[in-house]
């Protein structure tokens, strides 16, 4: 886990709009090419399977009008990301592509039932001999990989406005996480502090977007998830 404080992370891969969209094999490329660990997002298709996908719909990246979890691995072909040849990738694709060359921050995207998502997630990732780590905004999340997977490593999201047990991190007992990402906009705050200072975890600043970004980081956080700048 040494990578977690120790190497900025490509948010989203190291992406550039229409030459390697965000999330997508190309952006994976550029990251490994550049030696950068990888932050990427998965969500439950219809199917059971994983695609690699920030949003909720379609549309902001591939200009169609439709849900990610309606899709299915067959239909996933179906779109191309922001014009390109880049097509919205599985998990299991993204995997096979990075093979252990860089680690991997997995942010789990989940605000329903938890168990199904999580489930596939573990199932994914069973055999894969590369580094990585699971991040979340849902505690519950967590908590179910706690008790299913402990050994797989944790990081709870928070950001500011958010909630108030979780922009605290007052539901941090109930993941048990191993690290902390917060906004970095939001930083330095008290339980970023707190987290940091008496429990040792260590904390990375998300997303860091220009140099006074970066140097708010460097001066409040361990580490930092970036989108090129």
């Amino acid at each position: 886990m040494e990578w977690i404080t120790t190497r900025p992370i490509a948010h989203r891969g190291l992406h550039q709009d229409a030459a390697a969209p965000e999330n997508s094999l190309a952006a994976f490329e550029a990251a490994i090419a550049a030696d950068h660990p990888i932050e990427l997002d998965v969500q439950l298709l219809a199917d059971g399977h994983l695609a690699v996908f920030h949003d909720r719909d379609l549309r902001r990246l591939t200009g169609k009008k439709a849900r990610i979890a309606d899709q299915t691995l067959a239909t996933l072909n179906r779109y191309r990301l922001c014009h390109t040849d880049q097509i919205i990738p599985s998990l299991a694709e993204v995997l096979a592509c990075v093979d252990g060359r860089v680690p991997l921050l997995i942010e789990i995207k989940n605000e329903k039932r938890v168990g199904p998502p999580e489930q596939a997630l573990v199932k994914t990732l069973a055999g894969y001999r590369g580094e990585f780590a699971v991040q979340s905004f849902n505690p519950r999340s967590l908590h179910w990989l706690r008790q299913s997977a402990p050994h797989i490593p944790r990081g709870q999201l928070a950001r500011r406005p958010q909630k108030f047990l979780r922009s605290n991190l007052l539901l941090a007992w109930l993941s048990a996480p191993h690290f902390i990402a917060y906004n970095v906009k939001a930083l330095p705050n008290l339980p970023t502090t707190l987290a940091r200072s008496y429990f040792d975890l260590p904390l990375l600043a998300w997303t860091v977007r220009s140099q006074a970004e970066c140097d708010r980081a460097a001066q409040y956080a361990d580490n930092y998830i970036f989108d090129p700048f």
